[in-house]
């Protein structure tokens, strides 16, 4: 098992904010999150995550959370992440780049929602 890198936590906390009980309950989980296996593609990354048992309020919760993009150094067009919540657990982070090789190397980055105010539909 892995910890989160500063990019993949900083991620996380960008796609887990706001005041939606199952937003709070998830971010209850990133302290005990472990990164089970990290693959980087030519055009960003996957981490399977390893997430602690839900609490009730996510019982069953399957859902997707994408509104989250990112300017990285080293590419043009930035790049954007998909977080997989299944039966209430955080199981997939995923970043992909448009058309660009992942960088050898993060460094700074800045993150920003695809649109303001956020869907939160799918959150029932």
């Amino acid at each position: 098992m892995q910890g989160l890198s500063e990019l993949e936590r900083a991620v996380l906390d960008k796609l887990l904010e706001g005041d939606h009980p199952q937003l709070a309950a998830l971010r209850g989980q990133l302290d005990k999150l472990q990164v089970a296996k990290r693959e980087v593609t030519g055009s960003g990354f996957f981490c399977d995550l390893d997430a602690p048992a839900p609490p009730p309020v996510l019982a069953g919760a399957t859902f997707m959370l994408d509104d989250v993009e990112a300017d990285l150094d080293g590419l043009t067009k930035g790049a954007s992440f998909v977080l997989v919540i299944k039966k209430g657990r955080m199981t997939l982070l995923e970043c992909l780049t448009r058309d660009e090789a992942w960088p050898a190397t993060v460094g700074t980055f800045a993150l920003r929602y695809v649109t303001t105010p956020r869907d939160l539909d799918a959150l029932g």
